[in-house]
């Protein structure tokens, strides 16, 4: 399995981030667009653990600790990204909180993601 889907894959989940922070930005909700951003994370992330663990015949990919790093760090902000819902509709602050934990935490999965592909 090569590299490439996963990379568009987290590409595309990051830049849709990006434009649902300039729409949260301006008091604007779009459903769709998150749901696409959800959808595209979680195959992302289900497509980078597949190919750290390799194929069944037993070809794996080389699993830095960077790749293993960015997984889990992806999975955080799954987490942070899925939970955020529920705790943002407490205050403005802690909706405010939650959007620069789970981006903050998406980037760092990313840079770590391009790390890791790079020392391939």
């Amino acid at each position: 399995m090569t590299a490439m889907p996963v990379l568009a894959l987290l590409t595309a989940s990051l830049l849709l981030g990006l434009y649902l922070v300039l729409l949260f930005l301006r008091r604007e909700r779009k459903p769709v667009i998150v749901g696409i951003h959800l959808l595209l994370g979680i195959g992302g992330l289900e497509m980078l653990v597949m190919l750290l663990r390799g194929t069944p015949s037993g070809n794996a990919e080389a699993a830095g600790q960077f790749g293993v790093a960015a997984a889990a760090l992806f999975g955080i902000a799954m987490f942070t990204g899925l939970t955020g819902a529920m705790i943002a509709r407490r205050s403005a602050m802690s909706a405010n909180i939650v959007v620069v934990t789970h981006s903050s935490i998406g980037l760092a999965g990313f840079v770590l993601f391009l790390a890791w592909l790079s020392s391939l």
